[in-house]
C-alpha cells in the first residue's frame, strides 16, 4: 500500500517547485480550507476543487497517522483536538499540515 500511496503524491503532485507556496499547492490538491459563515459563527470546509487523486491520498496519509499513537501526526491531531477542534476540524489541519510537511 505504501508504494502505491508514494507514486500516487509524486505522480499526481509533478515537479514541486511548480508551487510558489504552500497554499498554492493546498488549493490545487483540494485541502485548501474553504470559510463558511452563518450568523454570527464562521465555520471551514474543504474545497471540493482540485485534484480529487491527490485529495485521496492525502486523506488516507492523514487517517494513518491519526490511528498511529507516537507519530507526529497523531500528536499533531490531539493537539488540535485539545484546543477544541472537532474531530473533523482536527482532521483537515491534520491534512493541511501533512502536505506541507509540518506533521
Amino acid at each position: 500500500m505504501a508504494g502505491e500511496l508514494g507514486r500516487t503524491l509524486l505522480g499526481r503532485t509533478g515537479n514541486p517547485t511548480r508551487f510558489p507556496t504552500a497554499g498554492a499547492f493546498a488549493q490545487y490538491a483540494g485541502t485548501a480550507p474553504i470559510e463558511i459563515a452563518s450568523a454570527d459563527r464562521a465555520r471551514h470546509r474543504l474545497s471540493r476543487r482540485g485534484d480529487r487523486q491527490l485529495n485521496a491520498a492525502l486523506h488516507t496519509v492523514a487517517i494513518t497517522q491519526i490511528r498511529m499513537p507516537g507519530t507526529r501526526g497523531h500528536a499533531y491531531y490531539q493537539a488540535k483536538l485539545t484546543e477544541g477542534k472537532t474531530p473533523r476540524e482536527a482532521q483537515r489541519c491534520l491534512m493541511g499540515a501533512t502536505e506541507s510537511g509540518n506533521a
